[in-house]
């Protein structure tokens, strides 16, 4: 029984490529260098990531700012969030694999619902400038009614110094 050119091209194409993948698994799979750095075993941050200025704020860049402002841009929606708690999330399990790095949650008290969507929203702030910051909705039992946003940053210490604020 013959074999169509088309059958044999397509059957030879998926024979390679699984071949390949069976080769290099790890290196397809994760799009990394099969070798990892021994001074690192996390993915390298990429440098996208390094030029956004969230990347640089710590715990102590929002102590100062307690029981501020920050003006807040959901769509079409903007509304004031303040800044009412800055909590260590406690980041043991990398003090104990020698990571250095910083966990903390910033609590917000609002003056009304950004929205019904968990998504990255813009923040405004008289010292900080402008950034982007992802909160989620919340719940304290001090106040149950109250509408209240927390964020967390967690991120390992390190690099340049914040860039100046523009």
């Amino acid at each position: 029984m013959p074999i169509s050119r088309r059958k044999f091209l397509r059957s030879s194409t998926v024979a390679a490529l699984f071949g390949s993948l069976a080769l290099h698994p790890m290196k397809s799979v994760f799009a990394q260098k099969s070798e990892p750095d021994p001074r690192n075993t996390n993915f390298e941050i990429p440098q996208e990531a390094k030029r956004d200025r969230v990347f640089y704020f710590a715990k102590s860049t929002f102590k100062p700012h307690l029981n501020t402002d920050f003006v807040v841009r959901a769509g079409v929606i903007v509304t004031t969030l303040r800044l009412i708690e800055v909590e260590d999330c406690g980041s043991t399990d990398n003090e104990a694999a020698g990571d250095a790095g910083e966990c903390f949650s910033l609590t917000f008290r609002a003056d009304r619902e950004l929205s019904d969507l968990r998504t990255i929203h813009v923040f405004e702030h008289a010292a900080l400038g402008e950034f982007n910051l992802f909160v989620a909705t919340t719940k304290t039992l001090s106040d149950p009614d109250g509408i209240y946003y927390v964020a967390v940053i967690n991120h390992r210490l390190g690099g340049a110094p914040a860039p100046p604020v523009q």
